[in-house]
């Protein structure tokens, strides 16, 4: 059992990472949408906060400050959650090769029985004629 409040934490983002994974795979669009708000959003309170504090010059160093560090904070989890959506499609590739691989395996194997069986089922009617025709020949005499 989970005893420690950071065990509960990494349990809790174990367990419902692979889940957003897969959310956010399945609507990527939306978060590219949902980033590109954020980025227009960051953008306009850079602006909106320049004209408030246009005649303090005190505190107008600190506002493209604040500015990159929200921006660079929002890129790089933007990144991150591109870099885990790229790491899911790999995996999912490297499982349907997988897949694909024993299934091809498992073809060749029913197409090689099938061949075999085909051969002897000639072989059967090859007999099976000639035992016709013998047996023909006997009939006549």
């Amino acid at each position: 059992m989970i005893e420690t409040a950071s065990g509960k934490l990494f349990w809790f983002f174990e367990k419902n990472w692979q889940n957003f994974r897969k959310f956010f795979h399945r609507n990527d669009t939306l978060f590219d949408i949902v980033f590109l708000l954020i980025y227009f959003i960051e953008q306009l309170l850079l602006v909106y906060f320049i004209l408030i504090f246009r005649e303090n010059l005190e505190y107008l160093p600190y506002i493209p400050t604040f500015f990159a560090l929200m921006l660079l904070t929002t890129v790089g989890i933007h990144r991150l959650v591109m870099e885990s959506k790229n790491r899911f499609i790999s995996e999912q590739k490297d499982e349907f090769i997988s897949e694909y691989s024993k299934m091809e395996f498992k073809y060749n194997l029913l197409l090689n029985e099938y061949r075999q069986q085909n051969r002897i089922v000639k072989e059967i009617s090859k007999d099976n004629e000639t035992l016709y025709r013998e047996n023909q020949k006997l009939r006549n005499k």
